[in-house]
């Protein structure tokens, strides 16, 4: 039987939910925070470019057998998602490094469990919110930069057909962000209303 691993990481997509830009009122600047210092870089994947490195796995057996897939579109830093955020959108942008609890108190109470529907106070094993992303965020912090923790092997990807690894001022996902939070983007032509 032959077998391989498709390793996948965190969303680009995810911009529009929990990594959305914040309106800071007084600078007009939409804000992009998070918890991953000045050189902190996720290993993000466009859920496209997922797909097409999953059909490659199922038609190509003979070149993914016994492998083990890491993949991603890029390692992209906040100051790149803010640079770009700009660029497609013509809106001021700024990432905000901002302490890791602060987010994680943004996003849910201490005690809230990982798991749906389970108490992580009377369930032993199941971590909480906190202790799931705490060590989540850790790995991002030290992912970027020279030496990061987390890899990809990118020179391996671009011999995966059809991928490319877009620049993050070329990133469509930007454009869904945009129009998820009602901005026009540059040259879009259009607007979301209500």
């Amino acid at each position: 039987m032959k077998w391989a691993i498709l390793t996948s990481g965190p969303y680009m997509e995810m911009m529009h939910s929990m990594w959305a830009p914040k309106l800071d009122q007084a600078t007009s600047t939409h804000q992009f925070m998070a918890p991953l210092g000045q050189s902190g870089a996720i290993a993000m994947i466009h859920l496209d470019d997922l797909g097409e490195y999953a059909r490659w796995v199922f038609d190509h057996p003979d070149q993914s057998a016994g492998l083990d897939l890491e993949i991603a579109t890029a390692h992209v830093t906040f100051d790149e998602v803010a640079r770009a955020f700009t660029k497609t959108t013509g809106l001021k942008a700024a990432y905000v490094d901002i302490p890791l609890q602060a987010w994680l108190d943004g996003m849910a109470t201490e005690q809230a469990s990982s798991a749906h529907q389970v108490d992580a106070s009377t369930e032993p094993g199941v971590l909480t919110w906190h202790q799931t992303f705490t060590g989540w965020w850790n790995v991002w912090r030290h992912s970027g930069g020279d030496h990061p923790l987390i890899t990809r092997d990118y020179d391996l990807l671009d011999k995966v057909p059809p991928h490319h690894h877009a620049a993050p001022c070329d990133w469509p996902f930007l454009m869904l962000v945009a129009c998820n939070h009602r901005f026009c983007p540059v040259g879009c032509g259009q607007s979301r209303s209500g």
